[in-house]
C-alpha cells in the first residue's frame, strides 16, 4: 500500500510542476513570467503583463492541477494517496521541475484541493484571511497569519485525520513558502 502511496506523491508533484503560467503565456505570444513583476508563474504574475483572462486561465488551470493530483492519488492509495498527491502536487506547483524550479506561490493548487476537500473550512480560512487583511494591509503577512488556522479550523469541523495531515502539511508548506519569499523581498534579504 505505501508503494503506491509514494506512487501517488510522484504523480502528484509532477502534475502539479505543469507550469500553467508559463504554457498559457506562451500559448498567447505573452512574454515570460519569470522575466517580470514577482517572477512568479502564478496567476496574479501572468495578469501583470498578459491581462485578466490569461491570469483566469491559470488560476483554473493551477486549482485542475491540485484535485486532478488528489482525486489520482485517492483513485491509487485511498485517502493517504490523496495526502502525498495534493502535498506534492502543492510542492511541484512551488517548484517546478518543468520550468527551472521556478513556481508560483501554492494558494490555488492548496486552495482548490482544501475547496475539494473541506469547502466550509475554505470559506473560514478566506474570512480568516480577510480579517487578518484589514488589519495588517499586506497580503503576504496575511498569509503567515491565516495558514495556521487551516489545521486547527480541520480539527474544528472533526475533519478526519488524514485530512487534518493535508491541512497541517500545507500550511507547514505554504508557510516556509511565503517565509522564503518574504525574506527575498526583503532588502538585504537575499
Amino acid at each position: 500500500m505505501w508503494a503506491m502511496v509514494v506512487l501517488a506523491g510522484a504523480l502528484g508533484y509532477l502534475l502539479g510542476a505543469l507550469p500553467s503560467g508559463l504554457i498559457v503565456a506562451r500559448a498567447l505570444g505573452r512574454p515570460d513570467p519569470r522575466t517580470y513583476g514577482s517572477g512568479h508563474l502564478g496567476g496574479s504574475n501572468v495578469a501583470r503583463r498578459a491581462g485578466l483572462a490569461p491570469a483566469l486561465l491559470v488560476f483554473l488551470a493551477d486549482a485542475a492541477k491540485g484535485i486532478v493530483a488528489g482525486a489520482v492519488g485517492g483513485w491509487l492509495a485511498g485517502p493517504w494517496g490523496i495526502v502525498a498527491a495534493g502535498t506534492l502536487a502543492v510542492v511541484g506547483h512551488c517548484w517546478s521541475v518543468f520550468a527551472g524550479w521556478h513556481g508560483g506561490m501554492g494558494l490555488s493548487t492548496a486552495g482548490a484541493l482544501l475547496a475539494w476537500l473541506s469547502p466550509p473550512v475554505l470559506i473560514m480560512v478566506v474570512f480568516v484571511w480577510l480579517a487578518a487583511y484589514l488589519i495588517v494591509r499586506e497580503r503576504y503577512m496575511a498569509v503567515f497569519i491565516t495558514l495556521p488556522s487551516v489545521p486547527l479550523l480541520l480539527q474544528a469541523v472533526d475533519a478526519p485525520t488524514w485530512v487534518v495531515a493535508f491541512g497541517l502539511l500545507v500550511a507547514f508548506l505554504l508557510f516556509a513558502r511565503f517565509a522564503l519569499e518574504f525574506r527575498a523581498r526583503r532588502p538585504g534579504g537575499g
